[in-house]
C-alpha cells in the first residue's frame, strides 16, 4: 500500500504513550519514552493498494487507486 498526502510529525509524548503498543519495544528498547519514537499523522489524498476484488486483473500488474479531495468521499479511479 502507498499513501500519498500531507504528513505531520507527532512528538507529543502523551499521544505516543496513549497509543503505544508493547510490540514496538523490539525497535525502541526504551519503549514509549524513547526520544526516537515518533508518530506520523497522514492526511491521505491518494491510496494505491492491491486487493482482490478491487484491483484490476490480471492481479498484481498494477494497483487500484483511491483518491479524494479534502473533506470529500473516496473515489476509485479507473483501473
Amino acid at each position: 500500500m502507498t499513501l500519498i498526502g500531507r504528513a505531520t510529525v507527532v512528538t507529543d509524548r502523551s499521544i505516543i504513550s496513549a497509543r503505544w503498543q508493547k510490540v514496538w519495544n523490539l525497535y525502541f528498547p526504551k519503549g514509549e519514552d524513547d526520544e526516537n519514537a515518533i508518530f506520523l499523522r497522514v492526511e491521505a489524498e491518494r491510496i494505491e493498494l492491491w486487493v482482490r476484488g478491487v484491483t484490476a486483473e490480471p492481479f498484481g500488474t498494477r494497483g487500484a487507486i483511491l483518491e479524494r479531495d479534502p473533506g470529500q468521499a473516496w473515489r476509485l479511479l479507473q483501473n
